[in-house]
């Protein structure tokens, strides 16, 4: 699903510590885990929540806090 031409959402498939394997319009990226998304990755995947938002641009993940709140509010369901 795509919301912008830059930007789409990825189905988490592997996590490592320092990237992260992403299907994304089905072709298989490796994306690095910077420091503010990291946390928060690990914790979506946790609870099940394997969707995440990507830039495809800059191949890069864009969490926010409003996505975290989002995710909070799909665990609590």
């Amino acid at each position: 699903m795509t919301f912008d031409k830059n930007f789409t959402y990825g189905m988490i498939l592997e996590v490592g510590e320092k990237n992260v394997l992403v299907n994304v319009q089905d072709e298989k990226l490796v994306i690095d885990l910077t420091d503010d998304v990291r946390e928060a990755v690990f914790h979506n995947v946790e609870v099940g929540i394997y969707m995440i938002p990507i830039d495809l641009e800059n191949k890069r993940i864009v969490l926010t806090e409003i996505s975290n709140e989002i995710s909070n509010v799909v665990v609590a369901l």
